[in-house]
């Protein structure tokens, strides 16, 4: 699946996703001290491309999200330090990371198999372009995009980045919606698409990050102003890496999934004449706070 180089020739091609659709909000899935004072996520707030309309940017390639096991950050979840895997993107380019240029009689996936498998040796997991995360059926999205030199193709990203207003004739820029980036990053791990981080990794990125906050400290070149500032940073930090909460799998993201995928009836017969007089939704909330509770 490579990039269109050709010459625009009459009106831009429609947006494709990575899914059959635009794909709808990942659900709620934060740790069990969190999830109580959830509600249900909206839809994704994709902004449609007819929109924005043609990008004028080089088209960019679709590209894998994947995370090694060694790597994890501190992120907010409604408001709670919690632990979440760093993920990397990995553009699939043939000639670069293992992936290759297929010939016109092989399947599509020959171009990429020997990429990904070399990443998953090395200790990669690596998220199919489908996966399903937080009742979430993939997660990228991509816009039409002409460049200047007349380049023809598709700008891909993720569903958490959103183009930002643009006067006439200025560069596309785009911004991160981070609360939805972190529910889902915190869902592959209550899923278990991705395992929980061990003690020690967790322990050391700790030290290191209030280290490395320090050592700025220490600079003797610092004005009174900057110091104060990174005193700050460093109790914040130090506060923030000492309580994070570490994810754990089968979380109420999983739940939730489990409790779609059931029938009204089936519903209605789980939560008994308490929950009769509420909508499916609702019973679904209700029910997955339960869950958590009693885990």
């Amino acid at each position: 699946m490579g990039l269109d180089t050709t010459k625009a020739k009459g009106a831009p091609r429609p947006p494709r996703t990575s899914a059959p659709s635009a794909p709808p909000a990942p659900q709620g899935s934060t740790s069990a001290a969190v999830v109580a004072r959830r509600s249900p996520s909206p839809v994704v707030p994709v902004v449609p491309a007819a929109s924005v309309g043609t990008l004028g940017l080089r088209p960019k390639p679709k590209f894998w999200i994947c995370h090694h096991p060694d790597n994890w950050h501190v992120g907010q979840v409604d408001g709670q330090e919690v632990w979440l895997p760093t993920v990397a993107e990995i553009p699939f380019v043939p000639g670069t990371c293992g992936f290759k240029t297929r010939k016109a009689t092989q399947a599509e996936e020959a171009g990429w198999l020997d990429g990904l498998n070399g990443l998953r040796k090395k200790g990669f997991t690596v998220m199919p372009w489908d996966c399903l995360v937080a009742g979430q059926r993939g997660y990228l999205f991509s816009y039409p995009t002409r460049s200047r030199s007349g380049l023809v193709g598709e700008y891909w990203v993720t569903i958490w980045h959103q183009p930002k207003y643009k006067r006439a004739n200025a560069r596309q820029k785009f911004q991160i919606d981070h609360a939805l980036r972190n529910a889902w990053l915190m869902a592959l791990v209550e899923e278990g698409h991705v395992d929980p981080p061990h003690a020690d990794i967790t322990q050391h990125k700790r030290a290191r990050v209030i280290t490395n906050i320090s050592r700025n400290f220490r600079k003797t070149a610092l004005a009174p102003e900057h110091r104060a500032e990174l005193l700050v940073d460093l109790e914040t930090s130090k506060a923030a890496y000492t309580n994070a909460l570490v994810p754990r799998t089968g979380g109420a993201s999983s739940y939730r999934v489990e409790l779609e995928a059931m029938s009204d009836a089936a519903l209605a017969k789980l939560g008994g004449p308490t929950l009769s007089g509420l909508d499916r939704e609702a019973k679904i909330d209700i029910l997955a706070r339960i869950k958590m509770g009693q885990s």
